[in-house]
């Protein structure tokens, strides 16, 4: 076995396939769920890629195959918390050294406040104005950001809309 599956069957739900099927069982729970149930309401093209989900959901404890080929949540499945969304970031390469776009962010509001300092004591008005653009403008790049990260989370846990 490689490495790189070993790794992803020690957290299935690292895998966004793994994530998506592990919420629809548990959105379907206490009722047990087949393949190809999940093959349609997830709209997903192969039932073999879902076996292959299950059975690593299986090997991690929170489903259990069923003798009639079915598959249900696990104790540990029904009682599990908190889950780790995996999400796309955008990230920058800036001499060698992935940034994201956050930190642009940030140094952008740093750069704007210490300009608004600097003019300040030439002419307050302006300061004041410069000041207020530089906010709109992170409210905005922020409030996009925010959506964007919005709509992955509800395309990875949308499924009655889809079903």
């Amino acid at each position: 076995m490689k490495a790189n599956t070993k790794q992803v069957q020690n957290n299935a739900l690292e895998h966004p396939t793994s994530l998506k099927i592990y919420l629809y069982t548990r959105s379907k729970s206490p009722n047990s769920v087949g393949i190809r149930e999940v093959q349609r309401a997830l709209m997903m093209v192969s039932s073999n890629t879902v076996q292959r989900h299950f059975h690593r959901l299986e090997d991690e404890g929170l489903v259990e195959k069923l003798p009639s080929n079915r598959f249900i949540l696990t104790q540990k499945g029904s009682s599990k918390q908190t889950l780790q969304i995996p999400t796309k970031t955008s990230l920058y390469l800036l001499k060698g050294v992935f940034i994201t776009s956050n930190l642009f962010l940030l140094s952008f509001l740093v750069t704007m406040f210490v300009l608004t300092l600097i003019i300040a004591f030439f002419n307050p008005l302006l300061a004041i104005i410069i000041g207020l653009m530089g906010l709109l403008v992170s409210t905005v790049i922020s409030y996009f950001q925010f959506r964007k990260m919005k709509m992955q989370i509800q395309n990875i846990t949308n499924f009655e809309k889809n079903a």
